[in-house]
């Protein structure tokens, strides 16, 4: 195992050892402080005590940048190697013994439907007990933070957090949906959305719809008639079928909805043509071979269930659908042999 890839101990190590393998490993306080969500006046304390209660020093705090000093340099390479072999120890043992693990997990509102019910099923000699919740990322990524879920699937990455693992799970474009009785021409445009009499019906600002419908406005200079924020995809699809507006959404939005497809149109978005990317993400401290587990029925569940009610209501979609390749991040195109012809760029 890399350094720079360190097997966080914080379930089973005090926080002092904590934080001093990742002083090491970072040379700063205010890293180390990053890593852990916690204080620098913490990270420096809990080191103290760990001095204190080791009898010997493990920094020299008379020089900058930080020093670690030869008894803590032991220290450490000992500790890396505890590391390593108590990971692969707990791996064996969790891959033998899943039925003693809960499953905790949470997912953002629109993936709920799509992998819950045959997830819990599949899975269910696997677990001990589930918790499933949903909400959004920024919601679900805290909950992460507090222990209070292990893994979440959602649409923000959190690329800037290096104490997190992701699987990438699978690639959406974007979609239009209208009133099917409101006539616009192909190729749809900006200016017949403009237009066309109806208002743009927007996800909540909490949420990354809300976000990528922002940043993707903005960048490309585009401004509607906006009269509704909305933080259900359920109200969004009601109330595109009954004439209150237009919305930017995804399919699988939609898909929990059979009720509205003779009212709502699925449209190709006009250019720039626009996706989401769907991840699995937990801690790296979590010992799991049950996350390789999930990210692997959810692939299934993916191309065998969720992807053909999705073609069901976009078949043009075919060309702009992605899933997990061989890597934890690698993206394969589901139908390799249609060839999308446009450019989609990920927001």
């Amino acid at each position: 195992m890399a350094n720079d890839d360190l097997f966080n101990f914080r379930k089973l190590f005090p926080l002092g050892t904590i934080s001093f393998l990742n002083l090491c490993k970072t040379r700063s306080y205010t890293k180390t402080a990053k890593e852990l969500h916690t204080s620098q006046s913490s990270v420096s304390r809990s080191i103290a005590d760990l001095e204190n209660s080791l009898g010997f020093e493990l920094i020299e705090r008379d020089t900058r940048p930080i020093k670690i000093t030869q008894a803590g340099l032991l220290l450490q390479q000992s500790l890396l190697s505890c590391q390593n072999n108590l990971e692969s120890v707990l791996l064996n043992i969790q891959a033998s013994n899943f039925t003693h693990l809960p499953l905790r997990i949470g997912f953002i509102e629109s993936m709920l439907d799509c992998f819950t019910k045959p997830l819990l099923i599949n899975l269910r000699s696997d677990y001990s007990n589930a918790l499933v919740l949903t909400a959004v990322s920024t919601q679900l990524i805290k909950l992460l933070d507090e222990d209070r879920l292990d893994f979440i699937v959602s649409s923000n990455p959190f690329s800037q957090r290096n104490d997190l693992k992701r699987y990438f799970l699978f690639q959406e474009p974007s979609v239009i949906i209208l009133p099917k009785s409101l006539n616009l021409p192909e190729p749809l445009t900006w200016e017949h959305l403009k237009y066309c009499g109806l208002p743009q019906i927007s996800h909540d600002k909490d949420s990354s719809g809300a976000a990528l419908e922002d940043r993707l406005f903005s960048e490309n200079g585009l401004n509607f008639v906006h009269q509704l924020d909305v933080n259900s995809n359920s109200l969004i699809a009601e109330m595109v079928a009954e004439r209150f507006g237009w919305s930017l959404t995804r399919v699988t939005s939609l898909i929990r909805f059979p009720q509205f497809a003779e009212q709502i149109s699925v449209r190709q978005m006009p250019d720039p043509l626009t996706s989401r990317e769907i991840f699995l993400i937990y801690k790296k401290d979590v010992f799991s071979p049950m996350a390789q587990k999930i990210a692997r029925e959810i692939r299934q569940i993916i191309e065998f269930s969720l992807v053909p009610r999705m073609l069901s209501w976009a078949p043009w979609i075919k060309p702009y659908l992605f899933v997990q390749g061989r890597g934890a991040l690698d993206r394969v195109a589901l139908f390799p042999e249609e060839h999308p012809d446009r450019v989609i760029s990920v927001l």
